[in-house]
């Protein structure tokens, strides 16, 4: 008896969650197109993973998270596209590395131009 209210319990708890989860997925690709679900990281964020990746410390979900989350910073931003366009980092050879090291030069430059606040 306790396993079918529990049962019960559970299907309740799924179709009380449906309509969020339905809302969610219509909600989100309106925030991306309003652009509204950028990240404020600023080049510190862009460097940091950089050098993981260079170092092979990182794998493909830390990929996966660098690559999904767009930038506010149009210029980080590109940088982290192009940056995206090679393999996850386990698949990187000596000339994507020696890429992203470039890449991450170009991060080091924009973080020493920024003025502080």
């Amino acid at each position: 008896m306790r396993d079918v209210v529990r049962q019960a319990g559970r299907i309740a708890a799924y179709i009380l969650a449906t309509p969020f989860v339905l809302l969610a997925i219509l909600v989100i690709p309106i925030l991306n197109l309003l652009g509204l679900n950028k990240s404020s990281a600023g080049p510190d964020y862009v460097a940091d993973y950089l050098d993981r990746f260079i170092a092979g410390s990182e794998g493909q979900w830390d990929w996966d998270d660098f690559c999904s989350v767009p930038l506010k910073d149009e210029h980080l931003n590109s940088i982290v596209e192009r940056a995206c366009a090679f393999a996850p980092p386990g698949d990187l050879g000596d000339a994507e590395r020696d890429e992203l090291r470039k890449l991450l030069a170009e991060v080091r430059m924009t973080a020493n131009a920024e003025p502080v606040a």
